[in-house]
């Protein structure tokens, strides 16, 4: 017979196996849902990636090609090139593998102190949260740098400072604004060892790394990663801080009521003013993105996960249920819009026929060069160079003099580029055309090229260039 009362007192509360074997469920629902949608697609990822080739191909980044944010994601597509190749498919994972694995360090964080309950709830409101659904394919610095966002917070809660700095510092070496949440945590560092331990700890991941390319580059390297951002026009915050409100409600609500409750408990602290730092940052810097909103979710599925183990009666019963009913809503909001708009944007449809253009009008010793969120991904498929380096063609890099029009197009006729990749060609004036990242002179593409093919409503133009002086 079985003993039913030692049945009647087990619980699944404490069962690690169970929880864990549960959030392995989820996570599997959550990427077998995404693989649906999985398509290569236009963006600055390809950026990242052809920027990991360049450093395998010997060239430092700074001195030998533009880069401008810190140097950490280039180096880790170098290492992962280096070691698995460039792989289409692998390279639309890897975004959502990162995404997985910051969901998994926040479940572990309460898995660890037997909050299992808590750390599902952190973990699932992260990964449904609107701002990370809906970048989840895309290989952005924020992706990145929200799994060194979490290690820093978690460590610097359980005051182990010098950790937390390590981690805080290798997402400001992966995008500058990684580095804000800690600015904004130094006043909660009341300890000198402890202020000094932090500090430490981001020396020896931001600093020293900085310190060499610093040496190395000169002056120059400070312009291309800090200063040069400046420079960039003001953004729609307005929109932007919109889109928060209304993919993430639940979020909200939970900073709102984490604010209320941190002057009672400390432990809620770090949190809720490493938030607000990213907050104010967001309202305040020149040029944002929606994306960038991505590790103050990471922060804030913490901050839930805490107040689920809040004792306050009034979170218990009024609160903690209005968040919950909140989160529902918002997570499936996230997935339907997802599935209805998200999934399909970006979409390179004709990527094989390009592909065989490419191949076709161009041999393998001859540069190519294009717009920048289609051009790398080309050249890594066929095994291309882009003509001097110049692969990040962001059309602001030229109002701030990083790049010239009037050299390009010189040195351009000088080489006989054979194909040239515009996007989305209206004429905006009698002499000019203007491409999603780049200023072409309409005369000299007349001039000098002539449209091979057009690929979706004017999305890319593929353009044979100097055919009779290459014979």
């Amino acid at each position: 017979m079985p003993n039913f009362a030692k049945l009647k007192n087990y619980s699944l509360t404490n069962n690690k196996f169970f929880w864990w074997l549960l959030f392995g469920l989820i996570v599997f629902a959550w990427w077998k849902f995404r693989l649906g949608f999985l398509a290569p697609r236009s963006g600055d990822a390809w950026i990242y990636w052809y920027a990991g080739k360049e450093i395998l191909n010997g060239n430092l980044p700074y001195r030998d090609f533009f880069y401008s944010s810190p140097p950490l994601i280039p180096y880790f597509t170098a290492l992962w090139q280096m070691f698995f190749g460039f792989n289409l498919t692998a390279a639309l994972i890897v975004p959502q593998l990162i995404t997985i694995i910051s969901s998994f360090l926040i479940f572990t964080f309460f898995s660890l102190q037997r909050q299992f309950q808590a750390g599902l709830l952190a973990a699932i409101t992260f990964l449904f949260a609107g701002v990370v659904f809906a970048h989840a394919d895309f290989l952005l610095g924020a992706t990145i740098l929200t799994p060194f966002v979490i290690l820093g917070l978690i460590f610097f809660q359980q005051k182990r400072f010098f950790f937390a700095g390590i981690f805080f510092g290798l997402a400001a070496l992966t995008k500058l604004y990684g580095i804000i949440p800690a600015i904004f945590l130094l006043p909660l560092l009341k300890n000198r060892k402890a202020f000094f331990s932090f500090i430490l700890g981001g020396f020896v991941s931001f600093g020293i790394p900085n310190l060499f390319f610093w040496l190395t580059i000169g002056g120059k390297y400070l312009d291309l990663i800090f200063f040069n951002h400046f420079a960039k026009p003001v953004s729609e915050r307005a929109s932007i801080f919109l889109a928060l409100l209304k993919y993430n409600s639940a979020l909200v609500v939970t900073l709102g009521v984490g604010f209320w409750l941190q002057q009672k408990n400390a432990l809620l602290k770090p949190a809720v003013i490493s938030s607000v730092g990213i907050l104010i940052f967001c309202a305040f810097f020149n040029e944002i993105f929606y994306f960038y909103f991505q590790p103050l979710a990471a922060i804030l599925a913490i901050l839930l996960g805490q107040l689920f183990l809040e004792k306050n009666p009034g979170v218990k019963k009024f609160i903690l249920p209005l968040i919950l009913i909140t989160l529902v809503f918002s997570s499936l909001y996230s997935v339907w819009d997802y599935y209805k708009v998200d999934g399909n944007l970006g979409q390179i449809a004709d990527l094989e026929q390009m592909l065989q253009i490419l191949e076709r009008e161009t041999k393998p010793s001859e540069a190519i060069w294009g717009i920048g969120n289609l051009t790398p991904l080309l050249a890594l498929m066929a095994n291309r160079q882009i003509f001097e380096h110049d692969f990040d063609t962001y059309a602001k890099w030229e109002t701030i003099g990083i790049a010239s029009t009037e050299k390009r197009l010189r040195n351009l006729s000088q080489t006989k580029v054979p194909l040239v990749i515009t996007g989305e060609n209206s004429i905006k004036s009698s002499k000019q055309i203007y491409s999603e990242g780049e200023l072409l002179p309409k005369k000299f593409l007349l001039k000098n090229c002539r449209i091979i093919q057009k690929f979706g409503y004017n999305e890319f133009t593929f353009w044979k260039c100097f055919a009779e002086s290459r014979k």
